[in-house]
């Protein structure tokens, strides 16, 4: 029997994308523009962006974030799973 609710994991997601839509828009980016498989050079991310987010994500998710865990991220889900770890 299914549950009309909404898994644990796909709250996880949601709120971990909410997050990083959140930082994003602080770095100048559009959110409403922004999916999990958005790419992030695509969207304008540089490599002073990615300092920026890097700072903003540790400040979000109150876990401490490593420039070397940041710059390989190519993706919005992939800024997520940084946080969600």
């Amino acid at each position: 029997m299914q549950s009309d609710q909404p898994s644990s994991n796909s709250q996880e997601e949601a709120t971990a994308f909410s997050r990083v839509c959140a930082v994003l828009k602080r770095v100048g980016l559009d959110p409403e523009k922004m999916t999990p498989d958005t790419v992030l050079e695509d969207a304008g991310v540089d490599s002073l962006d990615r300092i920026e987010i890097t700072v903003r994500l540790e400040q979000e998710s109150g876990i401490e974030l490593h420039d070397a865990d940041v710059f390989p991220a190519r993706t919005v889900h992939d800024l997520m799973q940084l946080i969600d770890q």
